[in-house]
């Protein structure tokens, strides 16, 4: 990447992070968790998002984000790629105001995901102000029934069967899961702390 502002650094003030995330490097803030979110509102006709993904690429090591443009799911799985990568997230929008949200929707299983930042097509590199969000917040803490673990399997027939209880990334959506289900049925902004195979003690 040029040093020039060719993009929407991570570290720009009107993106909003929601979920557990380490920003000890805020130009590239790290996380695993479900759920986290990242989201931004921008002039332009079309966006895309730099990530770096250290999934190794595998079954049960593959990340997935849910693309929301404009309050409609655009891309139900983007998947990830090892390594550095720019993904395109919407294009040939009217241009306008639009706003833009990732979702990651696997576990820690499938890896670490750190975020660089956005790029607008179409108009200039900058943010603009998000509405206010919900005044109720929750967190869910659990264990794969709270990650969505399997929520999306078919009982399918090989590699991508559950047959030997594999986590299989693909077969899970944490969107979907009954913790963002309830807090988006209340209007509450949430954070997921969940991990397969774990609980509370």
């Amino acid at each position: 990447r040029s040093k020039a502002q060719d993009y929407i650094p991570a570290n720009d003030f009107k993106i909003k992070y929601t979920g557990r995330i380490d920003f000890t490097d805020s130009l590239q803030p790290r996380y695993s968790f479900p759920s986290v979110s990242i989201k931004v509102k921008f002039k332009g006709s079309g966006i895309s998002a730099i990530i770096h993904d250290y999934g190794l690429g595998g079954i049960g090591t593959t990340n997935y984000y849910k693309v929301i443009v404009d309050g409609n799911i655009v891309n139900e799985q983007l998947k990830m790629n090892n390594g550095e990568n720019t993904y395109i997230l919407t294009s040939d929008l009217p241009l306008s105001d639009h706003t833009v949200e990732i979702i990651k929707i696997t576990e820690g299983a499938s890896g670490v995901s750190s975020f660089i930042g956005f790029k607008v097509d179409g108009g200039e590199q900058k943010t603009l102000d998000l509405p206010s969000g919900p005044n109720k917040k929750i967190e869910f803490i659990g264990d794969s029934w709270t990650c969505g673990y399997g929520n999306l399997s078919h009982f399918s027939s090989g590699d991508e069967s559950m047959e030997h209880s594999t986590y299989v990334a693909k077969n899970e959506d944490n969107y979907y899961a009954w913790g963002p289900l309830s807090a988006r049925a209340i209007g509450a902004e949430f954070h997921i702390t969940a991990i397969s195979g774990r609980g509370l003690y």
